[in-house]
């Protein structure tokens, strides 16, 4: 692989996958909204100055990638391989959610095809499947209740599936990426308190998690992989106590209920954002999810 295209290179995955790509001597060309800032916030991470391995890049919301295609052709030309982490992660949706996950995505891939490029990895989610924690991954064709994020990355898949030249599509549902300066952990620690049985329910409750080098391994494999994939890729099931003790504390046990209550959890609510979606579609839940 000697010159890659990176989407979302910005990000918690994106930046990771560009300094392993960096390292290998790969020649990385970078999309993201504000390229300056990408690149020095690159360099930082990798503790040192990376500016002689991204040889290209320009500043572009994925949101308008339809109406710059040419641009984006001209990025994708001479690339090997273009990896498409760049999303919207707003769970619950916002106005730019589909511009950016699906049509977004659909333009670079049309962009990708008319460059050339031999292949193109499409950083999808579990999420796709639904937002029901289960005891394994679904079946790539089996879908439970889509959250608008989840939906989103769904409709992607099928928009390149549409497009032809399957070939060239290496679809991955990442699990919940867990790993050295993941978000998940310390996003918990907020001073909102939930009910009862919010508390009580995040004992039951597990994802399925990927760990970050894994992640970017993944991804580095299906470039080089032949002919279409899309898979599930998750490390195992775990369960938030087991994830995020040091933040949560120690959940109350069947023999606590009555006498603990949510004290257990100290300042640490299950009304917050995330714990609403990890929650989700428990009995207690279910009723307040669909107002």
């Amino acid at each position: 692989m000697k010159r890659a295209l990176v989407t979302g290179a910005g990000g918690y995955l994106g930046s990771r996958l560009t300094r392993r790509l960096a390292r290998r001597g790969t020649e990385v060309v970078v999309l993201a909204r504000d390229l300056e800032r990408t690149r020095a916030n690159l360099a930082v991470a990798a503790g040192g100055d990376i500016d002689g391995a991204i040889v290209g890049g320009a500043s572009l919301d994925l949101a308008d990638a339809a109406a710059h295609g040419e641009q984006l052709e001209q990025l994708c030309r001479g690339c090997d391989v273009v990896f498409h982490l760049g999303a919207d992660l707003a769970y619950f949706g916002s106005e730019k959610l589909f511009a950016t996950n699906v049509a977004g995505t659909a333009a670079l891939y049309a962009a990708a095809l008319r460059a050339g490029v031999r292949r193109f990895v499409f950083a999808s989610s579990v999420e796709a499947t639904g937002s029901s924690p289960l005891p394994a991954p679904r079946g790539i064709s089996e879908y439970g209740i889509l959250a608008p994020y989840g939906l989103s990355k769904l409709c992607a898949e099928e928009r390149l599936l549409a497009r032809g030249a399957c070939e060239r599509l290496g679809i991955l549902r990442l699990g919940v990426l867990v790993g050295e300066g993941d978000s998940l952990r310390p996003g918990l620690a907020t001073d909102l308190v939930g009910s009862e049985a919010e508390v009580m329910a995040l004992r039951d409750v597990t994802l399925p998690v990927l760990g970050t080098d894994r992640a970017v391994e993944a991804l580095i494999d299906s470039a080089s992989t032949q002919g279409f994939v899309r898979e599930h890729v998750v490390d195992r099931d775990a369960g938030l106590a087991e994830l995020c003790g040091p933040f949560l504390g120690e959940l109350p046990g069947d023999e606590a209920r009555e006498s603990s209550g949510t004290a257990a959890l100290g300042s640490i609510g299950a009304t917050t954002v995330l714990l609403r979606f990890l929650l989700w579609p428990t009995p207690e839940l279910a009723g307040r999810r669909l107002r």
